[in-house]
């Protein structure tokens, strides 16, 4: 049995299939990508660190992040956690001139102190980047005192 040209169901067959083998291939390679990137950055030390702590939140049992923002310690950098389709959403953007012109564009990683986050990813060339993360007890502890960590 070969395939019908002329068959509705052939086609749709046949673009189902394109379908889920593009998916696939995008998702190996989105997968390979934030490897390589957690290998590069995990190698190299940092050219600069921001520091965020909540721990009012992380003394809570139950946390919810509403979107507010934060800003790390020292500035340059605001981070905006959010609880947004059973996941946490990260939004971070880098803060002023000297800020941005140093780490916009570079890998960079979100770390938490208890070891349940350790989160590749690259900031745009504006100084923005989301982290979507899983919305676990853990993960919401992490995020009461985490770090991040820009590379060169």
């Amino acid at each position: 049995m070969g395939f019908d040209p002329d068959s509705a169901k052939a086609w749709r067959d046949f673009v189902h299939t394109a379908k889920v083998l593009l998916a696939s291939a995008l998702a190996r390679h989105e997968m390979a990508r934030h490897a390589v990137m957690k290998t590069e950055a995990a190698g190299s030390a940092p050219v600069r660190v921001f520091e965020f702590e909540l721990l009012a939140a992380a003394s809570r049992l139950e946390m919810r992040f509403e979107g507010g923002e934060v800003l790390a310690r020292g500035g340059g950098l605001k981070a905006v956690i959010a609880e947004l389709d059973g996941e946490l959403n990260v939004k971070l953007q880098l803060l002023g001139y000297s800020t941005l012109k140093q780490a916009a564009g570079r890998e960079a990683r979100l770390v938490s102190d208890n070891g349940a986050i350790d989160y590749a990813f690259r900031f745009s060339k504006t100084g923005a980047a989301t982290c979507v993360l899983a919305n676990t007890a853990e993960v919401k502890q992490g995020l009461g005192h985490f770090t991040v960590q820009i590379f060169d």
